[in-house]
Formats: C-alpha cells, structure tokens, sequence
C-alpha cells in the first residue's frame, strides 16, 4: 500500500531543491563578478559563500528527501516487504553526508568572520 503523502513530499521537496540550488548558484556567480575590493573580503564576500554554503546544504538536503520520497513511491510495492528500501536511502545518504561533515568546518568559520568584528587596519 502506498502512503498518500509520499507524492506530496517528492514534488515539494524537488521544489524546494530547485530553488535552493538555483538561489546558490546566483550567489556562486555574483561572488565570481564581484569587484573584489579590499573592504569586500572583510564582510561582503564571506557572507555571500556563507550564504551560498547554506543554501547549497538546504539543496541537497530537498533533493535527498525527494529522491527518496519518489524512489518509495514508485518501489514501496515490490521492495518494501523486507525493509530492503531503507538500506538503500542509508547507502545513498552516506556520501552526502561525508560531504556536510567534512564542508561544516568551512561554514562555522564563515559564521565566526561574518559577525566578528574586525578592527580596520592601520597604516
């Protein structure tokens, strides 16, 4: 028996994946075309990878979600019957977590530089 809500979470969630990665993807850009001033490494451009950085997690957190959502929509029938099905979203859940394991050092540091002053520098 398929759950009701499994169609639901796949489309809101590939939703939400698209416009997480798309709004990450914008911001990428806009770091590359920036000026690149000197007073733009101090607060603009660490807040701007801060952002992509979140936004690119929220992205692959959705698209994970909706790839397992659709997968147990469609699988749920035939594979389900002896939990087969969580094996696999464990198996394909765990290199996307390596990679937020090994990224979140990067994103608690961009959080320190963000909201840390920083004195102005002396000539």
């Amino acid at each position: 028996m398929k759950h009701p809500c499994s169609n639901k979470v796949f489309t809101v969630c590939s939703l939400i994946g698209l416009y997480y990665s798309v709004i990450s993807l914008v911001f990428f850009v806009s770091i590359l075309t920036c000026r690149k001033d000197a007073k733009d490494f101090s607060r603009i451009l660490p807040l701007r990878l801060l952002m992509v950085i979140g936004c690119l997690y929220i992205s692959i957190v959705a698209m994970l979600i909706s790839f397992c959502g659709g997968h147990y929509f469609l699988l749920t029938d035939k594979y389900n019957k002896n939990g087969i099905l969580f094996y696999l979203y464990l198996v394909v859940s765990f290199p996307i977590t390596l990679y937020a394991v090994a990224q979140f050092p990067l994103y608690l540091d961009l959080v320190k530089i963000v909201w840390k002053k920083v004195p102005p520098p002396k000539y």
